[in-house]
């Protein structure tokens, strides 16, 4: 796994957050996840907590994955280095 195709699935991955976004928005809002209404609704608990989870995990998930990016060019360029000194060497 090298970091350009790490780069490529990030940034494909990151097409499709909007369109997550607004799909969970969407069922909290007809489930009734933002009504001020006291009764106690599963579907509108489960709504709401998915909304929340993504909010909190999406962007550790980003933060990760550019870490890795990160993590990936450092061991190629020095595995980049490593095989020119050894032809230098040689």
């Amino acid at each position: 796994m090298d970091s350009a195709s790490v780069e490529r699935k990030l940034g494909r991955t990151l097409r499709l957050m909007p369109v997550i976004v607004l799909a969970l928005l969407a069922l909290s809002m007809f489930t009734g996840g933002f009504s001020t209404s006291t009764e106690p609704s599963v579907i509108k608990n489960l709504s709401h907590f998915l909304f929340t989870v993504f909010i909190a995990v999406g962007p550790l998930i980003f933060i990760a994955a550019m870490l890795l990016i990160e993590h990936l060019r450092k061991v190629s360029a020095k595995n980049a280095q490593q095989q020119t000194c050894l032809f230098r060497c040689l």
